[in-house]
């Protein structure tokens, strides 16, 4: 039998990990809606391009276009992983973790 005091702590820690996890989740989908954003911003110029070249009589290709639309597109593979740095700890932690090889560094203890 529980008495109501430790019902009550159950209850509010019920309620601050339901908290966290909304925090978590806000956090994810933040994260999901700016990488999804900036994949369509940067892809846009070559996809419409594609469009228009497959309707137009006159195909558009430019090469200071060509080019613009290539950038574009290298510049949404290379800032990922500044954005996920950005925005994720999870992501941090597991980076840090590949550049050391898997290694666990021991911090010493205080003299």
């Amino acid at each position: 039998m529980t008495r109501r005091g430790e019902r009550t702590n159950i209850l509010d820690y019920k309620k601050l990990e339901d908290e966290k996890i909304q925090k978590e989740y806000r956090k994810v989908v933040k994260m999901l809606v700016v990488v999804v954003a900036l994949f369509a911003t940067l892809w846009f110029p070559y996809r419409f391009l594609v469009v228009y070249n497959s309707f137009a009589t006159h195909r558009y290709m430019e090469l200071w276009f060509l080019m613009f639309c290539k950038t574009m597109i290298f510049i949404n593979s290379a800032i990922n992983p500044i954005l996920y740095n950005a925005m994720s700890i999870k992501f941090r932690k597991a980076f840090k973790r590949l550049l050391s090889c898997g290694k666990r560094h021991i911090n010493p203890a205080p003299t």
